[in-house]
């Protein structure tokens, strides 16, 4: 988020050659799946919980580039950017004072969801093996641990709990994320 909602924002503003590179970088960033380029450099740099915590988010910065991107073209479009063009305001203050305030409920938004999707994406890669390791807690390798018949069958409390609880997790993470759109979007409100 830290770097794909500056790149956006300014691709967005200024266009041009920056826009070209950092929309480019994006889709080819877009273009691979995220659990086979994570897979892959937590096999080189390995598994633990701060090489998971920094690929998953690094490669999420082109999710919040691309939304930004299009949210800020949208924006500046208004008549009241063009007002504040007409005015003398400078570029930062447009962009800080009328642009960011405009485009970051969406993105508030998506934000909910991408964390959703990195406590899932974490807790695969830690049932497979190459996401936290032990003794370090984690939900997948909880449920890792649980994988036999036996305990499957005779100690449910071993898979219940870690279970549940993350899909409790991601669901109030989601309604959340819900709860933010309806509140921050204008065409839901009476």
């Amino acid at each position: 988020m830290a770097l794909g909602i500056p790149l956006g924002l300014l691709a967005a503003f200024f266009r041009g050659k920056f826009e070209t590179v950092t929309m480019r970088l994006a889709d080819i960033f877009l273009s691979f799946p995220n659990i086979i380029l994570i897979l892959f450099l937590v096999s080189i740099f390995g598994p633990s919980i701060i090489t998971v915590t920094v690929v998953i988010g690094i490669l999420g910065w082109p999710f919040f580039a691309r939304l930004m991107f299009g949210t800020v073209l949208s924006i500046k479009e208004k008549d009241y950017i063009e007002g504040a063009a007409a005015i003398g305001e400078k570029q930062r203050t447009i962009i800080f004072k009328y642009i960011l305030p405009n485009a970051i409920a969406p993105i508030l938004i998506q934000v909910t969801f991408r964390i959703a999707g990195a406590i899932i994406l974490e807790s695969s890669l830690s049932f497979l093996g190459m996401g936290v390791q032990p003794p370090a807690a984690s939900w997948g390798n909880m449920l890792y641990n649980a994988q036999s018949i036996t305990i499957l069958s005779e100690r449910p409390w071993m898979w219940l709990p870690p279970g549940l609880l993350l899909i409790l997790t991601i669901l109030s993470i989601n309604f959340v994320g819900n709860g933010l759109r309806d509140a921050l979007d204008p065409k839901t409100r009476l």
